[in-house]
């Protein structure tokens, strides 16, 4: 009998283990968010390539997002944000008009809800990109970890 309970409570103890939950579907949130519209490369938060950069970081139990992209002019992205589990769709919708010129641009946003574990990141661009998409990538969520690189384009 004290084989079985011993039994029992190990499988209860790995069955209550959270780094491997999976998120409730939609239950994560945007905390805070900024966007920059049209600026001088030179102003831009990072120096460099402005070109589909994006920086992750891991902060208690918030995503932190700093993005960089050649815009429309007048475009206001705005995010919209969705889960279904650990797969995390990112929509960036445009409110401002359409332009036959673009721009430097950044965007800052801090999603809310994230636990440790290993996430399948999908970015959408405003919809007037509509012939290409951003290939989706994993970031593994822990404090203090953080990622920069290019966002690789997918065309169809």
């Amino acid at each position: 009998m004290k084989k079985i309970m011993f039994l029992i409570a190990m499988v209860l103890f790995i069955a209550c283990d959270k780094s491997d939950e999976q998120l409730k579907n939609n239950s994560l949130s945007i905390a805070e968010f900024s966007f920059s519209g049209c600026i001088d490369e030179g102003d831009l938060t990072k120096s460099g390539s402005y070109s589909h950069r994006i920086t992750l970081e891991a902060k208690g139990n918030m995503l932190s997002i700093l993005k960089q992209n050649r815009l429309a002019c007048g475009a206001e992205i705005q995010l919209e944000i969705s889960n279904e589990g650990n797969t995390i769709t990112i929509k960036e919708v445009n409110k401002g008009g359409a332009a036959y010129c673009s721009c430097p641009a950044e965007y800052n946003g801090e999603i809310s809800g994230i636990k440790d574990g290993e996430y399948i990141i999908c970015i959408y661009p405003p919809a007037e990109s509509d012939n290409w998409y951003y290939k989706p990538f994993v970031f593994t969520f822990k404090e203090g970890a953080k990622v920069e690189m290019v966002l690789e384009t997918v065309y169809y």
